[in-house]
């Protein structure tokens, strides 16, 4: 089903154009339940960051020019070419998910999440209060891309009164991610019959031409895949953060790890005038992403 690529862009083209229009809906039978869809959209996730192992961009090249007898393939111009225009470039912007990709909030204070793992408190205007778990190496990798040139940016579909409290801890003066988008700035989308009903679910997607109407030089870190539909080749994939590390030191070791792999990976894209087509080539996450809405809307049909 779908396997060829031009479908699967053809497809994603058509939801895109639902999208922009804001008429899309996945619809679902009235005795079907869209949260468990939504659920189902989400669950199968592209390999994480530090599970893929990569050459690094500029050794690609020299194998290429290698196997041309030393000579500049058109390919490699291609390459040089696209690195030589990113020196006049816009910075490439980092975009960082929040939640399980750089803290992990549960509800209800330290004493009732045990103590283990809570870097800070949360109290709300209502009174609620939440334990917040900051990701190993999160505050590490914020501060390594201000100080190596990159511009970064926060984008969430948590509601900004939340956001905002969770920020004021990790990044107080705003130093390592000033510019901040929150679920009023994603695209809502209904899993549902559409109407009004209280079994509607709805997901909030990410568009990253809120930050920049070029998106050659804008990746997305976020954990979640369907963050990366509307824009498939601008997404860098990591596992979910769950704050189960304390008691666990390859689990820590493990978040330390894929972040380290990331700043290895923006270093890569650093000198390219448009990211886009490496990022395909190494997390397919267009035919990841479609085959997952097929696959899942065929699964819906059949409950």
């Amino acid at each position: 089903m779908w396997r060829c690529r031009s479908s699967k862009r053809s497809i994603h083209a058509e939801v895109m154009s639902g999208l922009r229009s804001e008429s899309l809906h996945f619809i679902c039978r009235p005795h079907q339940s869209p949260r468990a869809f939504s659920t189902l959209l989400a669950s199968s996730k592209p390999v994480p960051l530090h599970h893929r192992s990569f050459p690094v961009y500029h050794q690609r090249i020299s194998s290429k020019r290698s196997r041309s007898g030393g000579q500049r393939t058109s390919s490699t111009w291609a390459v040089e070419a696209s690195s030589a225009d990113a020196a006049d470039a816009e910075k490439l912007l980092v975009v960082f998910d929040l939640d399980e990709t750089l803290v992990h909030t549960r509800a209800g204070g330290p004493q009732q999440n045990g103590g283990k793992g809570v870097d800070f408190e949360l109290s709300m205007e209502a009174g609620d209060r939440y334990s917040v778990s900051v990701r190993p190496g999160a505050e590490a990798i914020l501060r390594w891309c201000t100080e190596n040139g990159f511009e970064t940016a926060l984008y969430t579909a948590g509601v900004e009164g939340y956001a905002e409290r969770v920020m004021r801890k990790l990044d107080p003066h705003r130093r390592y991610l000033p510019r901040r988008l929150y679920r009023d700035s994603c695209r809502r989308v209904v899993i549902g019959g559409g109407g009004p009903s209280e079994e509607n679910a709805s997901v909030f997607l990410k568009d990253l031409s809120r930050f920049r109407g070029c998106l050659k030089r804008v990746v997305l870190v976020d954990n979640s895949p369907l963050s990366f539909f509307i824009n498939p080749d601008n997404g860098i994939p990591v596992a979910d953060f769950l704050a189960d590390h304390h008691n666990d030191a390859a689990k820590h070791s493990s978040y330390v790890d894929e972040f380290d792999s990331l700043r290895q990976l923006l270093l890569d894209l650093k000198p390219l005038a448009d990211v886009r087509q490496e990022l395909r080539e190494r997390f397919n996450l267009m035919d990841n992403l479609v085959t997952k809405v097929v696959v899942g809307m065929s699964i819906a049909s059949r409950l």
